[in-house]
């Protein structure tokens, strides 16, 4: 049976897919940068 998934857990899922979204995931109205970049370079 599968651990049951905790707030503290779904907490740590959120971070890790926000950190991933502003860091790594290219985005292509920003001419297909990473927001942290992005700003980096205004």
């Amino acid at each position: 049976m599968p651990k049951p998934i905790t707030r503290e857990d779904a907490v740590a899922d959120v971070r890790a897919y926000i950190a991933y979204y502003n860091s790594r995931r290219l985005h292509t109205t920003l001419g297909d940068s990473t927001p942290i970049k992005f700003e980096q370079c205004a």
